[in-house]
């Protein structure tokens, strides 16, 4: 079983790799919450660490992004050293 921290990091892994897709992509965060009918200001919140997202709300970015958050997930978990 993972310790706490390492699930914090992890979290943060995959908010961090989901915002480098976006860069990749030439998305903004508006156009990002567009597609997730979300608002801007809760892309920053999440991006900048001020709200954790919810399961669901990182498969909406992800889906927004058109990857797959269990990719997105695996290389967020190696970067740890499981």
């Amino acid at each position: 079983m993972r310790k706490p921290e390492q699930l914090e990091q992890i979290e943060e892994s995959v908010v961090a790799l989901l915002r480098e897709r976006r860069k990749q992509q030439g998305l903004s965060q508006a156009n990002l919450a567009a597609k997730m009918q979300l608002s801007r200001t809760a892309i920053t919140h999440i991006e900048s660490g001020l709200n954790r997202p919810t399961l669901r709300v990182l498969l909406r970015m992800a889906e927004g992004l058109g990857v797959e958050l269990a990719e997105v997930l695996e290389q967020a978990s190696h970067g740890q050293g499981s």
